[in-house]
């Protein structure tokens, strides 16, 4: 976990943006 902890935070920052970005683009379209 702690080996892992740094890549793991980022790639769950990417996940996050873009879950975040779909949203905002749901309410933009929307």
């Amino acid at each position: 976990m702690v080996t892992t902890g740094h890549r793991s935070r980022s790639r769950d920052a990417w996940r996050t943006a873009g879950r975040s970005l779909h949203r905002f683009l749901l309410i933009f379209f929307g």
